[in-house]
């Protein structure tokens, strides 16, 4: 028997050394041993939903730089947490971080705002982040063109090639 086909069954194995130990040195029975590792079992933790306040974009950096300087001195992310929440890879996010610190050296100063923007969203890599941005922003808080614009710090017209390139994707 070739180790390849033993592990499937590792869990198994576990369990059953496990279930051994307690056993013989504990003497526990079937019973206590099943509540035992019933208690002991790791539930997962609850997943937070990340977001980011749309007062994070800027002249200065790009929608994906801001985004990822906000994580990392927000935040405090590591680059690799932040590349794995974006679906993006991790050395493009280390050198989308450097070139936001060298268009923006100074730490965020973030605003409270009523509009911010749930960072999986990113995840989906048929869409921009601009895009992805724009989409949800225009479809979430029903704002205009104008007003999105005033809140990204960027133009109109921009805006409205975004939201459209968008909606045809």
């Amino acid at each position: 028997m070739s180790i390849s086909n033993i592990r499937p069954d590792r869990d198994a194995i576990l369990n059953e050394i496990i279930r051994e130990h307690l056993k013989t040195k504990y003497k526990l029975s079937d019973k206590e041993i099943k509540q035992y590792l019933a208690e002991q079992t790791i539930k997962p933790a609850k997943a937070t939903k990340i977001t980011a306040p749309i007062t994070i974009f800027n002249e200065a950096t790009s929608p994906l730089e801001s985004i990822v300087k906000y994580l990392k001195e927000i935040k405090t992310m590591k680059l690799v947490e932040i590349a794995k929440l974006i679906a993006r890879d991790q050395r493009a996010i280390g050198v989308t971080y450097r070139s936001a610190t060298k268009k923006m050296p100074e730490q965020f100063k973030t605003e409270e705002t009523k509009y911010s923007i749930p960072i999986e969203i990113l995840q989906n890599k048929k869409l921009s982040v601009a895009e992805h941005i724009v989409k949800h922003i225009k479809e979430t808080y029903n704002l205009n063109y104008h007003e999105i614009a005033i809140l990204m710090k960027r133009d109109e017209r921009t805006i409205w090639t975004l939201y459209n390139r968008a909606i045809k994707r």
